[in-house]
């Protein structure tokens, strides 16, 4: 071997780093993909989606609810109030589950069982392969995701009537009894965000924007962190002991705190574009905050007029309708109503966080534009810092829609969705746009991604599959040539190559000390993907490189050396 490739190799050596993010790899089971909630798949395919999607199906509701997958099914909630099974190669219904109202909230596969909340005030216990219900929990207003501890315990956040976060036992296969909670523990106000779980602490936010975290052995609260901002559909993600979080509604930041004792570690620079700046003239109240604000109890209102007054907005009228309004601020908005998705104007509206092994992204809804605005940022995830030059932003007129999809990571690329339908990857890196499409419907929906595919969900009722085997076109040698599922743990790892023009292609593999392993030669066509699916069944453990070169007609040539672990 050349020396250049020699120290090819040593440089690839130096740079290999250990993921430290547990995370599903072939399945995406839960809300956020895993129980930690980081919307994080690093053994997922790092390509791209098909130019054309794979099927498209349509449900009779819109659809908040976000996918879970496990083998060759996916389980999704619509407004409805039906549970869908469907087959993941061809979007066809497996079976339907009714419930009494919109079921809202992202299912949970555990075992041979799907569990799922419904705005009926009910959690459900389903038989995975036949539909059939097996138990049902009391538990209130639900667009909390459920969570699974280790104990054979069910988590979830507790909306209306009560406020708080319920622990009950998973049920037996026959059972068929209606169940409360073991366990209960009140918080100052609703929680609609979904707990995210690292054994033996579970945490959630709730709707007074505190961040709780919670001892599963003894149902205790052992810290509580007071935010400006409300958790309503922002859930908190765990990675190796540190919380990550973006409260929304009128507080900004993005958190970093320590598991163990609550101590804040970094909190992110905020407001940076002075969007929260507001003129103090009355009239630049949004209609849509008036009517939250009649529609809120008591004390939001109260919450509510303090927080607008901080931000410099003159809150006459509002603290004129709070003298007038009576019996208005004991309505409440209708369970399951497309209203818990209205924009209040002048509050942030912010997405759960995705983390990977770098960084930590989040997707805001800013206020202070004439039309919305969404904007996706990625912070390091050990300083809080930037780490784009640049957030990537668009201004939408999707006006009535005011939360946002939550991010996805695979490989080097973010996923996402919001107004109009339009869907993203970017890189990971720099936040430069790798692909996108347009899908009918708002995007509300966190996506779901597995070893192969992509799911994104729309307010229109449509559900979206994408094929993960070809990459964008435009993309050149150097984006698009490189090795998935890396670390390699089954028995075949693939090796892309995409070459713009027509040329040969020469791949070498090599172990560490230097041996071949393996040589292929391809001649391939312009704008082609070559996908070399390498059978590692009897190849030891450990690190290889993989030296591709391609040469060009006209004698130009390009290199890459990939390192691949082989885990099994």
């Amino acid at each position: 071997m050349k020396q250049s490739t020699q120290n090819s190799i040593a440089i690839a050596l130096a740079g290999i780093v250990v993921c430290t993010i547990s995370a599903f790899g072939a399945d995406w089971p839960t809300f956020r993909g895993n129980m930690q909630r980081t919307g994080y798949n690093h053994k997922a395919t790092t390509l791209l989606p098909a130019a054309k999607w794979l099927w498209k199906a349509s449900l009779p509701g819109p659809i908040y609810s976000s996918p879970a997958v496990q083998d060759s099914l996916l389980f999704i909630g619509a407004a409805d109030s039906n549970v869908y099974a469907m087959h993941v190669q061809t979007g066809g219904r497996v079976w339907t589950f009714k419930t009494n109202d919109h079921v809202e909230s992202t299912p949970l596969i555990s075992g041979d069982k799907l569990y799922t909340g419904s705005n009926d005030g009910f959690i459900y216990s389903i038989d995975l392969f036949s539909g059939r219900k097996i138990a049902q929990f009391a538990a209130g207003y639900q667009l909390s995701s459920c969570a699974f501890a280790n104990n054979d315990m069910i988590v979830s956040g507790v909306g209306r009537p009560n406020s708080g976060i319920a622990f009950y036992k998973a049920p037996a296969a026959q059972a068929s009894q209606i169940s409360s909670a073991i366990a209960y523990i009140p918080l100052p106000m609703a929680t609609y965000a979904s707990p995210a779980i690292s054994n033996p602490f579970a945490v959630i936010g709730s709707t007074d924007g505190g961040l709780h975290c919670i001892n599963l052995n003894s149902y205790k609260i052992i810290w509580s962190i007071k935010t400006n901002g409300n958790f309503y559909l922002s859930s908190p993600a765990i990675a190796d002991s540190v919380v990550y979080c973006a409260p929304g509604d009128f507080d900004p930041y993005v958190y970093a705190v320590d598991i163990t004792n609550g101590r804040i570690i970094w909190k992110s620079a905020g407001d940076t574009t002075g969007i929260l700046t507001k003129r103090k003239e009355a009239s630049t109240i949004d209609p849509k905050l008036v009517r939250r604000f009649l529609l809120s109890s008591p004390s939001y209102r109260a919450l509510m007029l303090q927080r607008l007054s901080k931000l410099g907005v003159d809150v006459t009228i509002l603290s004129r309708l709070e003298a007038q309004s009576g019996a208005l601020g004991k309505r409440t908005v209708a369970a399951g109503n497309t209203a818990s998705f209205i924009s209040d104007g002048l509050d942030v509206k912010t997405s759960s966080v995705a983390v990977d092994n770098n960084r930590v992204y989040v997707i805001t809804k800013e206020p202070g534009f004439p039309v919305p605005r969404f904007s996706i940022s990625a912070l390091d995830r050990y300083s809080g810092f930037e780490a784009w030059k640049s957030k990537f932003s668009e201004l939408r007129s999707c006006t009535p829609i005011g939360y946002c999809s939550s991010p996805v990571v695979a490989g080097n690329s973010v996923f996402f969705g919001w107004g109009e339908g339009k869907v993203y990857a970017l890189s990971a890196d720099s936040g430069k746009v790798q692909w996108q499409d347009s899908l009918s419907g708002d995007i509300v929906a966190s996506p779901a991604i597995t070893d192969d595919k992509l799911f994104f969900a729309t307010t229109e009722g449509y559900l979206y599959a994408f094929n993960l085997t070809s990459a964008a076109s435009g993309l050149d040698f150097k984006t698009s040539t490189y090795c998935y599922p890396n670390p390699a743990r089954g028995n075949f790892s693939t090796i892309q190559v995409f070459v713009a023009e027509n040329a040969t292609c020469d791949m070498t593999v090599y172990n560490t000390v230097e041996k071949p392993v393996f040589k292929v030669s391809q001649p391939l066509n312009a704008n082609q993907t070559f996908s070399y699916k390498w059978n590692i069944s009897a190849v030891a453990n450990g690190v290889y490189f993989a030296l591709i070169k391609v040469k060009y007609r006209d004698g130009r040539t390009d290199n890459k050396l990939l390192k691949v672990a082989v885990l099994k």
